[in-house]
């Protein structure tokens, strides 16, 4: 199961980058530094290691909810 987090909270919005961050299986120094240089941080009203717990929490949750060898990157019970 999922943590939740309360709608529109920076937890909420920093699981949402999280998610497409890792849609291709992996998370590049390039996207952390361009995250850096565009002061998302502060949009998404975390600092960076409280984003990267957000981060994760969400591999941890998606690791916890997977059905055998299989994860569901994108479902609508994760949005």
């Amino acid at each position: 199961m999922l943590r939740t987090y309360p709608k529109n909270s920076p937890e909420a919005i920093g699981r949402i980058v999280a998610m497409a961050m890792i849609t291709d299986a992996k998370v590049d120094a390039r996207e952390i530094r361009a995250l850096d240089r565009s002061n998302a941080w502060s949009t998404m009203g975390l600092d960076r290691e409280r984003f990267a717990e957000v981060a994760r929490d969400y591999l941890r949750d998606l690791s916890a909810s997977s059905a055998g060898d299989t994860i569901r990157l994108v479902d609508v019970s994760r949005i």
